[in-house]
């Protein structure tokens, strides 16, 4: 009796050995199927029929994206049970299931946005002495060619003089 208890659970091992075996191999010929990865390539257009450049293609859920190039077309590995996601500034954004397609063209639509008109406006307002030095200084770097040395700077230390308080910038003379 005690042989075939032994027996028997050899048979029991060998069993459950050759179930895992097959079991496991079931679950890898599946996760292959199911990560198939198909090329899928196209044209993206706008409703008037032209072809966009530098459209955005990504895998949804993915790290795998790519961009259209100057005729508009693409091409890019997803898995065939994936969603292609068409992004591109100034266009409604897109989004396609594979379904284990290899041309997908796609057409977007303009999202013209009517915004309301801004008016800016600016000023500015500036002291009589500051734009009165600014007169002084711009004859003095004319005049600064006059100067005996030949130079063409302005003497150091010379500034234009300041009007008295009260009186008119067409008043006050510049130092030439």
């Amino acid at each position: 009796m005690r042989e075939a208890e032994a027996y028997m659970e050899k048979k029991i091992i060998r069993a459950c050995a050759a179930l895992g075996m097959g079991l496991m191999l079931a679950v890898s010929v599946t996760a292959a199927a199911l990560a198939q990865e198909t090329q899928v390539s196209g044209t993206i257009t706008t409703t008037t029929g032209e072809r966009l450049p530098g459209v955005t293609v990504q895998v949804r859920g993915a790290t795998t994206t790519t961009t259209t190039d100057a005729n508009g077309k693409y091409s890019i590995a997803a898995p065939s049970d994936g969603v292609l996601l068409y992004a591109l500034i100034g266009y409604k954004g897109a989004a396609r299931t594979v379904a284990s397609r290899s041309q997908i063209d796609i057409t977007l639509e303009s999202a013209v946005a009517v915004l309301e008109p801004v008016i800016v406006t600016g000023y500015t307002a500036q002291r009589r002495g500051r734009f009165y030095a600014v007169i002084c200084e711009s004859r003095m770097q004319r005049s600064a060619g006059k100067h005996a040395d030949g130079g063409t700077r302005t003497p150091k230390g010379l500034s234009p003089p300041r009007p008295k308080r009260g009186a008119s910038a067409s008043s006050a003379t510049c130092p030439e």
